[in-house]
């Protein structure tokens, strides 16, 4: 729920737009335990330190966001120091808060950054609510967490508007995980990543967009498979070729080679002709009978049937001597003589394992 609120906001006008970078660590983080929904924040620390988190930090920070000011979110006060040090020794005017500091040092600190005195505050989980400087243009989370709330808390300290406010940067400081539960940007809005510079509304247009087009090419796909008559007629006097790995293929002569092949969860289907790049017939993967559906609709209106019909009689004259030639180099030995169907369809299914790079 929360982050649709937020989207909505960002969307009606009234938060910043955000930009996402991803920050890798040297760090494993399914090796961290979980404790109440969150990884062990003792655990957290020590690896995080062991990975260099706060060099990382600053060193990410000069790379993406030297014009910005920024608040870091830590797991410790130990991390909040180092990481200060770090931004420090690199010319960046930085401050670490945390609980542990007076109330009056807290606020003088946090009044340096409104300013622009200080251009970075490290703190240890104590502006997560309640704090409020929308100058801020840079949420670095190096912290990483599985908590939605908490996530949402941390990078909605810099989506408040201000003038000149552009956007806000949120840097992802986080290592290996290959469960589904870490928090980022992009995760949080159901993006697998964003691409450079487009900011997380425009990489949501632009996935919806792709949906769309995906969607409208799936059904031109269905009804050519549903509605289309004579090409289930066309289908009952042909036969793909099986070449293993569950590719199977037709060879049409000056149409080419016709090819259905896994990719993913689905299936494609393409043309393979010499000296030309490959012709994808589906834009996407799509189920097996839909890439055998259009696979043979092209097939169709190319005009092939006469060349790939199962009882075309020139399939039963003995193979060819440019076919035998091709036979050899492939270095296929039937041991008896082959037909010009036969050698037909090892040549096919030589030439496919070759350009698909898959085993016999």
């Amino acid at each position: 729920v929360y982050q649709y609120q937020l989207l909505q906001a960002i969307r009606d006008g009234y938060l910043s737009d955000l930009k996402t970078e991803r920050v890798d660590l040297n760090l494993d983080l399914d090796e961290i335990h979980t404790v109440a929904g969150d990884f062990n924040q003792g655990e957290l620390d020590d690896a995080l330190l062991q990975a260099g988190v706060a060099q990382a930090v600053a060193d990410a920070y000069i790379e993406h966001a030297s014009d910005r000011k920024a608040i870091v979110f830590t797991v410790s006060v130990d991390q909040a120091q180092r990481t200060a040090e770090a931004l420090q020794s690199q010319g960046v005017s930085a401050e670490w808060v945390a609980g542990i500091l007076p109330t009056e040092e807290r606020r003088a600190i946090l009044q340096r950054l409104k300013t622009g005195e200080t251009q970075v505050v490290v703190n240890c989980m104590v502006l997560t609510e309640g704090f409020d400087e929308p100058t801020v243009e840079c949420v670095i989370v190096a912290r990483p967490t599985k908590s939605r709330p908490l996530y949402i808390q941390m990078i909605g300290r810099g989506t408040r508007k201000a003038p000149g406010k552009r956007d806000c940067l949120v840097l992802d400081v986080t290592g290996v995980s290959r469960r589904h539960d870490l928090m980022t940007a992009p995760t949080l809005f159901g993006l697998k990543e964003t691409e450079p510079g487009e900011t997380i509304t425009e990489a949501l247009d632009r996935e919806e967009e792709k949906e769309k087009r995906e969607r409208t090419e799936a059904d031109r796909l269905r009804s050519i498979f549903n509605e289309d008559n004579e090409l289930k007629e066309f289908r009952q006097m042909i036969r793909w070729l099986n070449v293993g790995s569950n590719v199977y293929a037709l060879s049409a002569g000056e149409a080419g080679t016709v090819v259905i092949h896994p990719v993913g969860d689905g299936y494609q289907a393409k043309v393979l002709k010499p000296n030309q790049p490959d012709e994808y017939l589906t834009k996407a993967p799509v189920w097996l009978e839909l890439a055998q559906g259009v696979a043979e609709d092209y097939l169709r209106r190319a005009s092939t049937l006469g060349l790939i019909r199962t009882d075309a009689r020139w399939k039963s004259d003995p193979a060819t001597a440019n076919q035998l030639r091709l036979l050899e180099k492939f270095r296929i030995y039937p041991g008896r003589p082959l037909t010009k169907g036969e050698a037909g369809d090892e040549i096919t299914k030589a030439i496919v394992r070759w350009k698909l790079r898959i085993g016999a």
